[in-house]
């Protein structure tokens, strides 16, 4: 048998186990449930034990907390750049710090500004079967500038003097 709740001043059934709050009498407000009345106040303490063990259980540090992944990696050379990803690295010929790019994407125009990367890359690894059109200015293309073509898995080590620091966006073939 199956034990349902009326909701005061609705006639629809709720579920077993849903308390409603009603006024009996003059007395304090109380709630009725399935195992009949509870008084306020003892919710009031069982949700203050709640929310005290909750709180306890934020407060207290994960037992084995994970590092950190910063966003740029410090390269040694291109070695550091995975199979099927794009690498670029702030000094020529894969050095100083790396910053990847999953080498799954195309057909996309890929940003920099966004990742901090704006105009800091000196070279380039591309460790992926797709072409790169690199740019100077956001939105590849869109404004001019100067553009370098990538063959797939290859490297280029420097982008030139009057190129240095000035990459601003990627076209993913």
């Amino acid at each position: 048998m199956r034990t349902q709740l009326t909701r005061p001043g609705n006639r629809e059934a709720t579920p077993a186990g849903v308390f409603s709050l009603v006024r009996v009498g003059r007395g304090a407000p109380t709630t009725r449930g399935v195992r009949g009345k509870v008084h306020v106040k003892r919710m009031y303490a069982i949700l203050a034990v709640l929310v005290g063990l909750t709180a306890g259980l934020l407060a207290a540090p994960p037992a084995q907390a994970a590092p950190e992944q910063p966003a740029a990696q410090v390269a040694a050379s291109y070695d550091n750049c995975p199979q099927g990803w794009i690498c670029l690295y702030q000094s020529a010929n894969g050095g100083g710090p790396m910053f990847t790019i999953s080498g799954g994407l195309s057909r996309l125009c890929f940003n920099l500004a966004p990742s901090g990367w704006n105009d800091r890359a000196d070279s380039i690894a591309n460790k992926t079967g797709r072409t790169l059109d690199l740019w100077e200015n956001a939105g590849c293309g869109v404004g001019g500038g100067w553009h370098i073509v990538v063959a797939p898995h290859s490297n280029l080590g420097y982008f030139g003097l009057d190129k240095q620091d000035e990459l601003s966006s990627i076209y993913i073939r």
